[in-house]
């Protein structure tokens, strides 16, 4: 049986996604001279990723993105909201920073025990 809170939740949440797209089909038509729809706004915002790659030999995790267009690119920007690419390249430079400081130990060690 269902309950009547989940229905409402989720109907809550399908009618805020609506507005919220056909706020954004608006205001991308009249600020960005931009036509689109709410079914592309929505193909291509769910299209943007982050994705991680893990590299073999060191199980290192490294990130990307990908599938940015000019209409996911507007809205971000109209909207200050962060570009993936930096929130990327802070996560990147994080997991480099982490095998240095790894490295580095190693090698502190490895002069002790063989110096």
């Amino acid at each position: 049986m269902r309950k009547a809170g989940r229905i409402d939740a989720y109907v809550f949440l399908k009618v805020l996604a609506c507005f919220v797209l056909t706020f954004l089909k608006f205001y991308t038509k009249e600020h960005g001279q931009i036509k689109t729809s709410e079914k592309k706004i929505q193909k291509e915002l769910g299209e943007l990723l982050v994705s991680e790659i893990t590299v073999s030999p060191l199980e290192i995790p490294f990130y990307t993105t990908g599938n940015e267009t000019t209409l996911t690119k507007f809205i971000r920007e109209s909207f200050e909201l962060p570009d993936p690419m930096e929130v990327v390249k802070e996560l990147n430079e994080d997991i480099f920073e982490c095998i240095d400081i790894d490295i580095n130990s190693w090698y502190e060690k490895w002069k002790i025990d063989n110096i």
